[in-house]
């Protein structure tokens, strides 16, 4: 069997998504952890708690922190507590944090070139 599927002369082609200059959203299917390591890891010092970022994303509170957990069971996050507010941001001690750091730059220097572009 083929791996793409006919329509008339024309083939929807396979893995369309991976075509795009977005490298972090080709390899992680999670939009919402996307989200977070853009967020997170694009500035050393941002940091964020939970409703805060599920404003932000428009998303629900249970799938951010289902995120935030996964990724700081990860040890890619750090958090601390403030009151009854728990912060998180990037663990810049974390072995892969400089490459994450530089995809997530990569990935947004791009994504602003191709708005302009469109516009």
């Amino acid at each position: 069997m083929l791996p793409y599927k006919f329509y008339g002369s024309d083939r929807a082609k396979p893995f369309k998504h991976l075509r795009t200059n977005n490298i972090l959203s080709s390899i992680i299917s999670s939009k919402t952890r996307l989200r977070l390591l853009k967020k997170l890891f694009s500035n050393p010092e941002t940091r964020s708690y939970l409703r805060a970022l599920a404003e932000e994303f428009q998303e629900s509170t249970n799938s951010v922190r289902l995120e935030l957990n996964r990724l700081e069971a990860a040890n890619m996050l750090q958090s601390s507590r403030e009151g009854n507010k728990k912060y998180f941001k990037a663990n810049t001690e974390h072995p892969l944090y400089e490459e994450i750091h530089k995809m997530v730059l990569k990935e947004l220097k791009e994504g602003n070139k191709y708005k302009v572009l469109k516009e």
